[in-house]
């Protein structure tokens, strides 16, 4: 297999004509008459810049259960266990795509390694690629929020924008924590909390061109079946009858089933179903 050796030499590398993209490298040690784990790189030294990001993409399959570590080793780093980025990565008969970012903390030249051990000698590696990137630094409590009420009354914590919790359930303006509970919310589009100018806020089908939902009514905490679509994937919205968006997720298939949030209240609203270039709009009663 030109281009990648290892070490110890118990380790057999070959090329497989039938996993992974057409083809794949196979890594099989089971001997550790040498040494208890083998070390794969490339033959090609490559350069990195301390203080900069750089993304690690493979493609690993394997016939057994286990895992690899892997990451970025420079030449000075060659006689010791340190790595830049590395990680120990799971594999089985399940296909992985991996994608992972480091920040250098060296200039150097070096290679990708990946390193098992002779108990999980067997694995197939593919698309192997490693490129520096941009990074912008992103504050994740701009768009995550954790609101915690530690008291023994039910606390209301004001909302600047558009957001929704776990169950697609949107709020704005602010929200009641009950006592000694938490929520977590995301952020959302201003305008997903509101029906756009187009939306018919007083929908009457039950069912439209062949699509339905059932049952309707149904109590909030139980689960709805969206049929008939026609879409392989979409959103579903739902409103309420002064446009704002009450609760929302994203299907695939033509047929689908969702759990209606408990915490919609009883009423008369607005469900659409789209996928970009279509929309469907029924009539959904909640108990």
């Amino acid at each position: 297999m030109s281009g990648w050796s290892g070490w110890p030499t118990q380790g057999q590398i070959s090329h497989n004509t039938s996993e992974l993209d057409g083809g794949a490298l196979k890594v099989s040690f089971t001997n550790n008459a040498s040494y208890n784990t083998f070390g794969l790189k490339h033959d090609t030294n490559v350069p990195v810049q301390n203080g900069q990001w750089y993304r690690m993409r493979f493609s690993i399959v394997s016939d057994m259960m286990g895992e690899v570590l892997v990451g970025f080793k420079g030449q000075s780093q060659v006689s010791g266990p340190e790595m830049e980025g590395d990680r120990y990565i799971p594999f089985d008969g399940n296909r992985r795509d991996v994608t992972l970012f480091f920040q250098s903390s060296i200039t150097d030249q070096g290679f990708l390694s990946f390193t098992n051990s002779y108990t999980e000698g067997i694995y197939y590696l593919d698309n192997v690629e490693l490129l520096r990137v941009s990074a912008t630094p992103v504050d994740p409590f701009t768009k995550q929020q954790l609101f915690l009420n530690d008291q023994a009354t039910e606390q209301t914590f004001t909302l600047n924008g558009c957001w929704s919790d776990v169950n697609g359930v949107t709020y704005s303006g602010s929200i009641d924590v009950a006592p000694y509970s938490s929520i977590v919310l995301v952020k959302e589009d201003d305008g997903d909390c509101t029906a756009t100018g187009n939306e018919e806020i007083a929908p009457s089908a039950l069912t439209a061109n062949g699509m339905s939902v059932f049952p309707n009514p149904v109590e909030a905490g139980n689960m709805i079946t969206i049929a008939g679509t026609g879409m392989s994937t979409g959103a579903l919205r739902l409103f309420d009858m002064q446009g704002k968006r009450i609760w929302s997720a994203r299907f695939n298939g033509d047929n689908s089933q969702y759990v209606v949030p408990s915490a919609v209240q009883p009423g008369s609203y607005q469900l659409n179903v789209e996928n970009g270039t279509t929309m469907h709009k029924l009539r959904l009663i909640v108990l």
